[in-house]
């Protein structure tokens, strides 16, 4: 590899973690960012889609 190419690898977050034991706080605050929004959309989603099956009856009473 040429040295510039190296330069854009070390760029990478898990490449910089084991080659230089470097830990991006950037990469960090994204990825947990990106982890929360993710997590209120799939609990809206959730939310949703039970009301919706209890508004047309679809849930199931198991164990009665």
């Amino acid at each position: 590899m040429n040295p510039v190419s190296i330069e854009i690898l070390k760029c990478d977050g898990m490449f910089a973690v084991l080659v230089d034991s470097i830990i991006s706080v950037n990469h960090i605050l994204w990825a947990t960012g990106l982890n929360l929004f993710f997590f209120g959309v799939i609990v809206a989603w959730f939310y949703h889609t039970f009301n919706v099956c209890k508004e047309k009856g679809m849930l199931v009473r198991v164990g009665e």
